[in-house]
């Protein structure tokens, strides 16, 4: 991330107690673990389909969900982001 600008609370109305930084984030050319953004999206796919239905189609699914301690009727957004890596990871490396 590369820092552009300061803004200071006199840049708002009304002023708020803290300041701002305007940050450009740049894309990587490669991901950093290949496989984790289609992880990612198959998961929060659909918001109201369980973990297990969302990852029907992948090969092993059900297994890692059982490997990783994780409930079949869990939901995406409802695991930490430490409990999602460790799925993916066990997915990923099959």
């Amino acid at each position: 991330p590369q820092a552009l600008i300061e803004l200071s609370p006199g840049d708002y109305y009304p002023q708020p107690d803290v300041s701002s930084r305007v940050t450009l984030l740049t894309r990587r050319k490669t991901d950093l673990v290949p496989g984790l953004l289609d992880f990612l999206q198959r998961a929060f796919a659909m918001r109201r389909k369980t973990l297990a239905n969302n990852l029907k189609g992948l090969p092993g699914g059900a297994e890692a969900l059982e490997q990783c301690g994780i409930a079949p009727g869990a939901r995406a957004e409802s695991l930490p982001p430490e409990e999602l890596a460790m799925l993916a990871e066990n997915l990923l490396r099959k």
